[in-house]
């Protein structure tokens, strides 16, 4: 056939222009390729100085799917092609502004390559194309695998590629978008005989492949966006995903400088993936998966990438992360630059961990120990820490001031007991568990207890107490001034902030209770909890003064 003449671009008229067959007939084919959905120009070494061509063009800006790039070789053609294009409306056409030495022809590919993938231009590979969707069901899709797809392998560009099957990623174009979805089984389909000669084709003629496809989201603009946004259309056409394109599927990062690989993505062993450190890392992650599936492999190979890659960094040195290894599986993992605590809650001969006396004042520390409710014993584990505060604070300033504040709270406790006409043994044990906490000798407040009453004198005959009107003073000098002598600062211990904390829990029941502002269903529980943990505890953390 005869080949058709190109007549290159002139600054004549439209008339000359027209007047040319041959070049009629490419300028038609090119405003037909413009009007095109999807459509997308690339200008290289042109400058519109044909009008013709640049009436054409503008006309076709109207197509709201169009992508004009035009590679500028200067500032006074990137100037000069702006004023071209000034009143358009269109926001699809980019200006490419690049050093003189990057136009090489040897290298336009590559640089078309990077814009196609930077800006999410959907290309449709004739080559990639798969076959053909035949169903739709909901999410749940069904197309039939062109004849010349069914081999394991294909040879593209002289690389050998591995065909799709079940597990691997496909594409649906469909308008401005790209359908993404997963192969999740495959089968053949018998063809159904339309004339009597083909009774006797053979076989493989007969039949055809069929997989089926689950929908996973969309591709727009070189975003993916997981969910079902769209669904495609009967007789849709089905490709495979490129490189690029399944780059962006598994893009779990905004900059990849701060990604970090985390292992190759399954059925696709040449590709990496790759994971946003600051994402991931200031948020909640779960790994699940079955005994021996790598969950553990997982973790730490997570962690070894991500110290590897910002251990230099000065913010990142900053950062503190704390592991708990129940199995011993990450001792020699991660990093050398590491502290590793061996902690045990049967001895007391192990390793404890340094907290900030600060913890103790979080609500949230306490909840989690001692597994608070929300509605019933988070009002009292308020007023818990109100006194622990105050506690707290004043065994920094000594014990000469922490001693005043606990022989204020104990006396507070006992002249209430004396005007509500308690008697001695309802609130023995109470005091005996409320001071043992502080007291270094309990031998000594047993002593006081010889000579303590309250409201009742011993019955010779009957060896019980009965009740009997005693004056406050008395009650003074008997009981309360004894035990302020007692809670002096000489007798009492070290504490630390889990005895503070100790004391202020059993004081604020203790006190509550007396006053019946407490139920103690509600909150006898959350005690005998924080008694029982309390040993283990102190075997795990030790409370240090911040700096």
């Amino acid at each position: 056939t005869e080949q058709l003449q190109i007549v290159n671009p002139t600054k004549e008229k439209f008339d000359t222009t027209i007047m040319n067959i041959a070049y009629h007939e490419l300028i038609r084919i090119f405003s037909n390729e413009l009007e095109k959905e999807n459509s997308v120009l690339l200008v290289y070494g042109f400058s519109f100085k044909d009008e013709h061509i640049l009436e054409i063009t503008k006309r076709s800006i109207v197509n709201p799917t169009l992508q004009i790039y035009i590679f500028c070789y200067d500032d006074i053609s990137a100037e000069e092609m702006m004023h071209h294009f000034q009143v358009a409306k269109n926001h699809n056409i980019f200006l490419v502004r690049m050093q003189n030495e990057e136009f090489q022809l040897n290298r336009l590919n590559d640089i078309l390559q990077s814009i196609i993938e930077d800006k999410g231009i959907i290309v449709l590979n004739e080559f990639m194309k798969l076959g053909q969707v035949v169903e739709v069901r909901g999410q749940k899709i069904r197309a039939r695998v062109f004849e010349n797809k069914n081999g394991p392998i294909l040879l593209y560009k002289g690389d050998i590629i591995k065909n799709v099957s079940v597990g691997s990623f496909i594409k649906i174009p469909k308008g401005f978008i790209s359908i993404i979805g997963k192969i999740e089984g495959e089968h053949i389909s018998e063809l159904r005989e339309q004339n009597a000669a083909q009774r006797f084709q053979k076989e493989s003629d007969s039949i055809e492949r069929m997989i089926d496809i689950s929908v996973l989201g969309v591709m727009e603009h070189g975003v993916f966006m997981k969910g079902m946004v769209e669904i495609p259309l009967v007789f849709s056409d089905v490709y495979i995903l490129e490189e690029y394109e399944l780059q962006r599927v598994f893009s779990f990062f905004e900059d990849k400088q701060n990604a970090v690989a985390l292992g190759n993505i399954a059925e696709y062993k040449d590709y990496k993936l790759y994971v946003d450190a600051q994402l991931l890392f200031g948020s909640h992650i779960g790994i699940f998966g079955n005994t021996g599936s790598g969950k553990s492999n997982t973790l730490a190979t997570l962690y070894t990438a991500l110290f590897q890659q910002y251990g230099d960094r000065k913010n990142f040195k900053k950062s503190k992360f704390l592991i708990f290894d129940f199995n011993g599986e990450y001792e020699d993992a991660f990093t050398e630059n590491k502290q590793v605590y061996h902690l045990s809650t049967r001895c007391n001969n192990k390793d404890k961990i340094c907290i900030p006396l600060s913890v103790l004042e979080d609500m949230e520390f306490w909840s989690v120990l001692c597994e608070i409710s929300e509605k019933t014993q988070v009002p009292f584990l308020e007023r818990v820490l109100k006194d622990y505060q105050q506690i707290s604070h004043c065994s920094f300033s000594g014990k000469k001031y922490l001693a005043r504040l606990l022989q204020e709270r104990v006396k507070e406790v006992l002249l209430y007991c004396y005007r509500q006409g308690r008697m001695w043994e309802e609130i023995r044990e109470n005091l005996t568990e409320l001071l043992g906490i502080v007291l270094k000798d309990m031998v000594l407040l047993q002593e006081q207890y010889k000579n303590m009453r309250i409201h009742c004198q011993w019955n010779e005959l009957s060896a019980k107490e009965s009740f009997s009107d005693m004056e406050e003073s008395t009650f003074a000098a008997q009981t309360i001034e004894p035990l302020m002598k007692l809670l002096s600062q000489e007798n009492l211990k070290d504490g630390d902030g889990f005895g503070f904390f100790d004391f202020a829990m059993k004081y604020r029941f203790w006190s509550e209770t007396l006053r019946r502002r407490t139920q103690v269903d509600f909150i006898e529980p959350m005690i005998k909890r924080f008694e029982a943990r309390l040993p283990y505890i102190r075997r795990l953390f030790v409370p240090v003064v911040e700096v």
